[in-house]
């Protein structure tokens, strides 16, 4: 994450991550992020990365619709937590 200011003087949070996996269904996306933290539930990492896979939701259909003739949005957020071996919807 990172502080900057724009042309226009407004306050602005930039914030970098790359996407694990995505992949696009019949009736929207599906992105999903891989997870290594030791946590003791799903409930812990959809709290702790909700923020995150929301970001990640708003890029991928700003950039699955900039032709403007599909309308695709994100259907799931998931996390796959190494640490429980399960999926987790977020």
């Amino acid at each position: 994450t990172q502080k900057t200011e724009s042309p226009a003087g407004e306050d602005l949070t930039l914030i970098q991550g790359i996407i694990d996996v995505f992949w696009v269904e019949e009736d929207g996306i599906v992105v999903l992020d891989y997870k290594t933290d030791r946590v003791k539930s799903g409930a812990e990492l959809a709290v702790r990365y909700a923020a995150q896979l929301k970001l990640y939701a708003e890029a991928l259909e700003r950039i699955c619709n900039q032709d403007g003739e599909r309308r695709l949005r994100v259907k799931e957020r998931l996390l796959y937590s190494f640490r429980l071996g399960e999926v987790i919807a977020v």
